[in-house]
């Protein structure tokens, strides 16, 4: 055995109290002690931060060379540093919220060779100045956490994480790149965008035995909370006293929020948590978890990378992530102690809608996509849970059967006969809707049609000819969120286009679109006028109003606040949420959220356009 490995297992237990390695570990040290580049894969929990702390305090020890680690999030950075510090391990991190003071002397340590492990963000990686340092220093071995993160098929994309390959290049020392979440393809990506030279690729066994998966097709928020509700009693979280938590995951700030009422009122110690709160509320709220002061902790993705507690025995996802990677990275982070844990899934058409409209602004359409196919084929498999998401990230088939999940002890027999009548229904849906849509006199925009397939008798209904079909409410039992998505799919399949850019409709391909009949020649601008003027609805005016008195308290012009073409959207699609304000052309996510309100109560003060 060589004398790094010797002095690897002599502080595997002087310092951190192990004496033998998890699945994976060992590999990945022998492969570091060879001088090779390394990228390993361990599942959450699995002992990824090890792989590398290990070895930066035998090169440490044996030529006092130090290490640098690159982390995508200062919660992470400070979490890792804190743990090795009370290990007596000489570790720190750079990162914004630092003085430049306590920069500065960070810096001076490094370049003396005080600092064992020194852990930097993406970003900092291609600062001048650090470059500079780094090239001052003793620098034995470089790390890269969540190295999934080069990837723009990877779930957490960082642009920033492309540059580490120039860092790469002033430091002669092997690198270990490591995640929990990465697809074969992943693995290519991280070896051709970190320029790694014939890594050694480790890939440690992804099945956690202790975690019982199950899925249900869900689609009101109605019957998710009721759901999380009889989940969480069943596992004893009504019991203040009971020394375990549960996390449940949302997509949205707003569903964190109102799930969290509900459960506050039904006696839960419930709490919220997402990136819309302030730094000091996110730490109250995550110490009170901490201390198990809150048992329940509603909250998005912003509560991730980093989080490791032992007792978290139920972990829901009340909206499906969007993709199996995501929802892998945070279903693992139940009972990280071994004991036995349950991962609840709730799954519909809706959420794929939600992550689609979160997922609007990556410039990579494919993988996005791809992403939501893996997650849709997941909840609708009749295979082994355990089984899909090993084969998903080792690209090879398995013969897993836990013997835990809902599909191995066949209580989603259920689920799949729901599953099958909801895929019946939701054809005979998509067959209503494009037979609704067929009868439309022109292009018609998606608010407008979902008011008609629920029975609207809004008068702006009739210019499109869906006010008096028999078909007018055929889906009125439906929500208009499934509605939507169903929509959405359509559109995604080429059964619906889309006419338009600036005031985008939806019709029927290869369907004529009527011209409008243009305005006689022989009528003069002051009839047009009395025309425009006679058909000026109530609504209208209360939204010039508002407009102008607004214009006015904040000294604007009023198109400033909304402009005219705006006010007559809002007039004609009559919008009920703020989702269907976002659909308004010209409106803005800075306006939805300065003024959204005000207008959803003028208009809903308005519900019926006036003769």
């Amino acid at each position: 055995m060589s004398k790094r490995l010797n002095i690897a297992l002599e502080l595997l237990e002087s310092i951190w109290g192990y004496t033998r390695f998890n699945p994976g570990q060992a590999q990945a040290l022998k492969s570091w002690t060879e001088g090779k580049d390394v990228i390993t894969l361990l599942p959450t929990g699995g002992g990824k931060s090890l792989c590398f702390q290990l070895p930066a305090m035998v090169e440490s020890k044996i030529s006092g060379k130090s290490t640098i680690v690159v982390s995508p999030l200062i919660a992470l950075m400070q979490d890792q540093v804190d743990g090795l510090c009370a290990k007596g391990i000489k570790a720190a991190s750079l990162h914004s919220q630092l003085t430049s003071h306590e920069q500065r002397d960070i810096e001076t340590a490094f370049e003396a060779g005080l600092i064992d492990l020194l852990y930097i963000s993406p970003e900092r990686s291609t600062n001048p100045r650090f470059r500079s340092l780094v090239q001052k220093s003793n620098v034995g071995f470089l790390a890269i956490d969540e190295a999934h993160c080069v990837s723009q098929w990877g779930h957490d994309f960082r642009p920033d994480y492309l540059f580490i390959n120039e860092l790469k290049s002033l430091i002669d020392a092997p690198v270990m790149a490591v995640t929990a979440t990465a697809t074969p393809r992943v693995v290519l990506e991280i070896e051709k965008h970190l320029r790694l030279k014939t890594p050694t690729i480790i890939r440690g066994d992804f099945t956690r035995d202790n975690l019982e998966f199950s899925v249900k097709h869900l689609r009101s928020q109605k019957e998710r909370i009721a759901a999380i509700e009889k989940a969480l009693r069943a596992d004893g979280f009504g019991d203040r006293s009971a020394n375990q938590r549960a996390i449940v995951y949302c997509s949205t700030r707003k569903h964190t929020e109102s799930i969290t009422k509900v459960l506050r009122g039904k006696g839960f110690t419930a709490a919220y948590y997402h990136g819309g709160r302030s730094a000091s509320e996110r730490q109250k709220i995550q110490r009170a978890f901490d201390l198990s002061r809150i048992k329940v902790l509603v909250a998005t993705n912003a509560f991730g990378m980093g989080v490791d507690y032992p007792n978290i025995r139920l972990l829901i996802h009340a909206q499906s992530p969007g993709s199996l990677e995501a929802y892998y990275q945070e279903a693992g982070r139940a009972s990280r102690d071994g004991e036995p844990g349950k991962c609840l899934l709730f799954f519909s058409l809706g959420d794929m809608m939600t992550q689609r409209r979160l997922g609007s602004s990556s410039s990579n359409n494919s993988r996005l996509e791809s992403s939501i196919g893996s997650m849709t084929q997941y909840a609708h498999s009749t295979i082994c849970r355990q089984r899909v998401l090993v084969e998903h990230f080792l690209g090879e088939q398995t013969d897993i059967c836990c013997g835990r999940c809902d599909i191995c002890k066949g209580e989603a027999n259920q689920e799949f006969e729901e599953t099958a009548r909801l895929i019946v229904q939701n054809a005979e849906d998509e067959t209503a809707i494009i037979n609704v849509l067929a009868k439309c006199k022109r292009p018609v925009g998606k608010s407008s049609l979902i008011k008609a397939l629920r029975g609207s008798q809004a008068k702006t209904l009739k210019k499109f000819g869906l006010l008096d079909i028999p078909d007018n409410g055929i889906l009125r039992k439906k929500d208009v969120k499934d509605i939507a998505a169903q929509i959405e799919c359509l559109m995604e399949q080429k059964k619906i286009v889309r006419k338009g850019v600036k005031y985008p409709t939806l019709w029927l391909p290869n369907k004529p679109v009527r011209t409008r009949r243009a305005t006689p020649a022989n009528v003069d601008s002051t009839t047009r006028k009395r025309s425009t003027k006679a058909i000026k609805t109530n609504l209208k005016r209360a939204l010039e109003l508002y407009r102008n008195r607004t214009a006015k308290k904040l000294s604007w012009k009023p198109y400033m606040v909304l402009q005219k073409k705006v006010i007559t959207a809002l007039d004609e699609e009559r919008p009920k949420t703020l989702d269907q304000l976002n659909e308004i052309h010209g409106l803005g996510p800075a306006k939805i959220e300065r003024f959204g309100f005000d207008i959803l109560k003028i208009v809903k003060n308005y519900d019926q356009p006036q003769s």
